[in-house]
């Protein structure tokens, strides 16, 4: 959700729905990979969505991997590493910065 709620997100299905909060109005659906298993969505900001994507692998090694999206193409524009938990990643209020940790680092991205 924006800081204003003026725009909110959820991953239904394969598909990212974004909609108006204030009145439930949907805006726009954009096509989507999802794994089915606990995808969320971490913020929206901007032109920009951070989606916590979870990756079935064999030999039980499961992970998440936070990505960007630009809104409303739906294009990636960064995935971060993979890891085994939750993982904090902040996103500016524009849009334009994340910082996630990738151990022992802070990363940054900038659009």
């Amino acid at each position: 959700m924006t800081g204003d709620w003026s725009l909110a997100a959820a991953v239904n299905g394969t598909a990212l729905v974004f909609w108006d909060p204030r009145d439930g109005t949907e805006l726009w659906k954009t096509a989507f990979f999802s794994s089915g298993y606990g995808d969320t969505v971490l913020g929206v900001a901007g032109a920009t969505v951070a989606v916590n994507q979870y990756l079935v692998h064999t030999f039980e090694a499961d992970y998440y991997v936070a990505h960007l999206y630009d809104l409303p193409s739906g294009v990636e524009l960064r995935a971060f590493e993979a890891y085994g938990g939750a993982r904090p990643l902040l996103l500016g209020a524009d849009g334009t910065r994340a910082y996630t940790l990738e151990p022992p680092d802070v990363i940054a991205w900038c659009r």
